[in-house]
């Protein structure tokens, strides 16, 4: 064959191997999308556009490429390398990167006759046997701002109830944000009602007016019913008054909602209760470090430990609490010599609007004599994003938004032998495959937007034999620009290579992995 014909040919192979490896709608895109996107993102659903179809997601190209690189979408927190969680919704690195070569291939449709059909999503309620509905009044909203109300419904329980299931059925999914339900055994917060003229009351998205007032579970989209093993139950008190704060996204302007909670009690004569306690927060008990500081222009790094000397738990969920200067949180027990780690949970980019419960796949041991810790990264400088102080002003603890707080709150019984082999996520159990390292810690990127260079903190003493850490910078394309080792604690790198745009910087080492958003002006 003469060689004209032999690189005519060739020519034609490699083409024909890339066709077949470049994602298509059809083929790939379509069920990533409709499996972790579209729940939100439909008519009537949070997500500010749909993806309910080929043109759908080709419209929304770039911004969905930027959000999945970036990992801000699906709105999953927790670092699933660290500890699998029940319900988790997240995209693996495969999907990522199949979405990333879709959108710089121009989003090929494939074959549209053999796309997988849209999603139906049922309405009201999916659960069964509901014993009791709570629904707030209709509000409407006021500002375009976010809005933070609370609602007071009376239980009028003359006996103590357990709640084994819990549902929330927003009225209106395009504005509700995330719901959190409360209990409140005083009449406080019922006279705090009472005195604001519109249904329910202004309240923050950080505290209750009441402090008697304790949680009970917390919704956001996506999420299904809340449900505890059958013979287990939250003690809610006779007399008590439900609380429901509904989070309203910005943009909500004009709009109107009336939200409803199903419940389902747990009953039988040996039900089981279970508790909701912030095991951990700033009283001298739990923190490490004396007060809770963070100077303005500077990132610090907070500890605080629970030392469980009473007898034995089953934990079911853990809730990591802070503001907007937050930017990691790890929790995590040890023995009373602090070695031999179990994970819990580990969060390694805050975002205040999504926090809630997360509950383990198995119920979590936490037996006497054991140690469980709190590590929190504060990013008190104008590299935070969601900082709401320009320029940053020294921030201490307290119930205010532009004040901080570290609170760990665990639900629990008390221990009983298996209880550890409970399964509560009925998907199956997913091993975790990353090792946990105490105190790990997270990098930070400044001056973000960057100019002609950038620094990046690894955040705690470094060692570059130990961490193996290094950096590579991608664009919106996940198409890689640049990449090297990280040598000190302070990398400066120059960013002259980069034009005006948005970009994704990866920071690896053996703590773990974090991607931030870079803007080079």
């Amino acid at each position: 064959m003469k060689p004209a014909r032999v690189f005519l040919l060739l020519c034609c192979l490699c083409a024909t191997a890339t066709q077949a490896q470049t994602p298509t709608w059809s083929s790939d895109i379509a069920s990533i999308i409709y499996n972790n996107c579209s729940s939100c993102h439909r008519s009537g659903g949070i997500g500010p556009f749909p993806l309910m179809s080929y043109q759908d997601a080709v419209n929304h190209a770039m911004a969905i490429s930027a959000a999945v690189t970036s990992k801000s979408m699906p709105p999953w927190k927790p670092d699933p390398t660290y500890r699998h969680l029940k319900d988790e919704r997240y995209l693996k690195d495969a999907e990522i990167l199949k979405i990333q070569q879709w959108v710089a291939a121009s989003t090929p449709s494939g074959n549209l006759a053999n796309a997988p059909q849209p999603p139906t999503f049922p309405s009201g309620s999916q659960m069964q046997n509901i014993d009791r509905t709570v629904s707030t009044l209709k509000y409407t909203v006021p500002v375009n701002t976010d809005v933070y109300r609370t609602y007071v419904i009376h239980s009028n329980y003359t006996t103590d109830k357990y709640l084994n299931e819990i549902e929330f059925v927003p009225g209106n999914n395009a504005v509700v944000h995330h719901i959190i339900l409360y209990q409140d055994p005083t009449s406080f917060s019922d006279s705090v009602d009472k005195a604001d003229p519109a249904p329910g009351f202004a309240s923050n998205g950080t505290e209750q007016p009441s402090p008697s007032v304790k949680y009970i579970c917390v919704w956001a989209p996506g999420a299904g019913a809340y449900k505890l093993p059958d013979n287990m139950g939250l003690r809610i008190p006779a007399g008590a008054d439900y609380l429901i704060e509904v989070h309203y996204a910005p943009g909500s302007n004009g709009q109107s909602d009336s939200t409803l909670i199903n419940l389902k009690y747990a009953t039988g004569p040996n039900v089981r209760p279970v508790f909701v306690d912030a095991v951990m927060d700033w009283a001298p008990g739990s923190r490490i470090n004396p007060i809770l500081f963070l100077p303005a222009n500077q990132i610090t790094t907070r500890k605080q430990r629970f030392i469980n000397d009473v007898t034995d738990y089953s934990v079911i969920s853990v809730f990591p609490h802070m503001h907007k200067i937050g930017q990691s949180y790890k929790i995590f027990s040890t023995n009373s010599s602090d070695i031999d780690t179990t994970p819990y949970v580990y969060i390694p980019d805050w975002d205040f609007h999504w926090q809630g419960f997360y509950t383990f796949q198995k119920i979590q041991k936490l037996a006497l004599n054991q140690h469980l810790w709190g590590v929190v990264v504060y990013n008190n400088t104008t590299s935070n994003p969601d900082n709401p102080n320009n320029p940053p002003k020294n921030v201490f603890w307290g119930e205010k938004t532009t004040d901080e707080m570290m609170v760990t709150f665990l639900a629990y019984t008390f221990y009983q032998a298996g209880d550890e082999n409970i399964v509560l996520d009925s998907a199956g159990i997913k091993a975790s495959v990353h090792p946990e390292l105490p105190y790990a810690s997270m990098a930070v990127v400044y001056p973000n937007p960057a100019g002609d260079e950038l620094t990046i903190r690894w955040g705690l003493p470094f060692n570059p034999v130990v961490e193996k850490a290094s950096y590579r910078i991608c664009d919106m394309y996940g198409k890689e620009i640049t990449a090297a080792r990280l040598t000190s604690e302070y990398t400066t790198i120059p960013t002259t290579e980069l034009a005006s745009g948005i970009y994704f910087i990866t920071i690896t080492g053996n703590t773990g992995k974090q991607v931030l958003r870079l803007v080079r002006e």
